[in-house]
């Protein structure tokens, strides 16, 4: 399995930072070091990740984990790492049925050892009537970010948007994109691990939710190696391809008003910042058009591209893998990322 390059920059820069500045005694590191959800829905699902670093330990006891009644071990994992690092990946499922602001802890030991993760949510009503988003890979994962300030971008625009977000962790025995799961949404955010390792089955289940008039929105790039090659498998029946390149310099590239199709998508947006995007390509322009181009690319490979079907499904392909970090690049990343989140509901 080829090397993934976000796991690179996310876990050396990251997580060694964990294991190291954000020790819980001389011998345990945490990945994220404290986890704030922010606003979630009630009834919404909300699963995501943490590891924990023992530093190899030398006996063989086992890991023991403590979880308060609101948060549920999905599966739990412990193996070393490629620094002969003992590590501990815990999933979990968030309670979201008890409304108001929940902080507890995640409490976990191996021998002597132990650790503890702050966990915070707040749980909101439903809003009556309104539409509903599958964002996979949950970005609150233990190799995202070890720290939560990188997703207050993301947990703004909920509040913002009055968003109603199911969150999917990738694992095995239970597909990410179910039939149950997309009957639960109008919206689909794909991206990173769930990406990464989507099956024939969910490609095809994804095609159908766009073909019954949903909205997918597809982050993809080659600098998280494979998901370009992933994306297209989902985007290839609309006349859209990501290219698996990145432009020979790395600075961010900026896109202006006249870089900006005329489309109520656009709406609102007059700049859109980027480091190291990917182009697309339209491969059919009777399905698909361009939403962004860069001059970077030019405007035969926009950075992002839309398909719309006669059943008023849509597709949209965005240049770029990490979206939760590339939102809070600039203002109109996060004023792009709302327009694509908000939609009426699709006809069921």
């Amino acid at each position: 399995m080829p090397l993934r390059t976000s796991r690179l920059s996310i876990a050396a820069a990251l997580l060694l930072a964990a294991s190291i500045a954000c020790q819980q005694g001389p011998k345990v590191g945490r990945s994220p070091i404290r986890m704030e959800l922010g606003v979630v829905r009630a009834g919404a699902i909300v699963e995501t990740t943490v590891f924990i670093y023992w530093r190899a330990p030398a006996n063989k006891a086992k890991v023991i984990t403590q979880l308060p009644p609101t948060i549920q071990q999905l599966t739990i994992e412990s193996n070393k790492d490629d620094q002969g690092r003992e590590e501990t990946r815990l999933a979990l499922a968030i309670a979201t049925d008890q409304l108001g602001k929940h902080e507890t802890n995640i409490e976990l030991s191996l021998g002597e050892r132990k650790a503890s993760i702050p966990v915070i949510w707040t749980v909101v009503p439903a809003v009556p009537n309104s539409s509903r988003i599958l964002v996979a890979s949950t970005p609150f994962r233990g190799d995202s970010s070890m720290l939560p300030e990188d997703f207050a971008s993301w947990r703004d625009l909920i509040v913002e948007a009055q968003l109603d977000v199911d969150y999917r962790h990738r694992r095995k025995g239970a597909p990410t994109f179910s039939t149950e799961s997309l009957a639960r949404v109008d919206i689909v955010l794909v991206g990173e691990e769930c990406l990464l390792h989507i099956t024939n089955s969910e490609v095809a289940r994804l095609q159908g939710f766009i073909c019954g008039g949903g909205r997918i929105v597809v982050f993809a790039d080659a600098f998280f190696v494979g998901t370009a090659a992933a994306a297209n498998r989902i985007c290839e029946p609309f006349g859209i391809e990501v290219i698996n390149r990145e432009p020979p310099i790395g600075e961010p590239h900026a896109a202006f008003d006249e870089d900006l199709a005329r489309h109520p998508l656009n709406v609102g947006v007059k700049r859109i910042v980027v480091g190291r995007p990917s182009p697309t390509k339209i491969t059919n322009p009777e399905l698909a058009t361009a939403l962004v181009t860069l001059p970077t690319f030019g405007s035969e490979y926009p950075f992002a591209s839309i398909a719309t079907t006669k059943s008023g499904g849509e597709i949209i392909a965005v240049g770029n893998s990490l979206w939760w970090n590339w939102i809070a690049k600039a203002p109109d990343n996060k004023r792009l990322l709302r327009n694509l989140l908000v939609r009426a509901p699709r006809l069921r």
